[in-house]
């Protein structure tokens, strides 16, 4: 019998042992060809972003800032549905807003 590590948060099928990845640590699990064959997952460009903003010069953010703005379609002015629907990427986006250097 098998042993899996989880689900994979792209295609939802069960990850064998040892056949998985994680972006981040603690984040979500995800079969390494999911990642390559979906490189623009919701989820794993959101993971991707959170990496990025840990190894960006405060200087840099308004640069990854406007990339999330791009990808994600985030609103020009607050938008309650969009904030509810999109909960991580503005707690990742107020994050990087609130760290820049202006």
């Amino acid at each position: 019998m098998k042993d899996y590590e989880g689900i994979c948060a792209i295609c939802f099928e069960p990850i064998e042992e040892g056949k998985g990845t994680q972006i981040i640590k603690e984040g979500r699990r995800y079969h390494e060809s999911c990642t390559h064959e979906q490189p623009n997952n919701y989820y794993v460009k959101l993971e991707q972003m959170k990496v990025k903003f840990l190894n960006t010069d405060k200087k840099e953010i308004h640069k990854l800032m406007a990339e999330m703005e791009k990808f994600f379609s985030i609103p020009l002015l607050n938008d309650n549905t969009y904030n509810q629907e999109n909960g991580e990427v503005i707690k990742l986006y107020r994050e990087m807003s609130n760290a820049r250097d202006l």
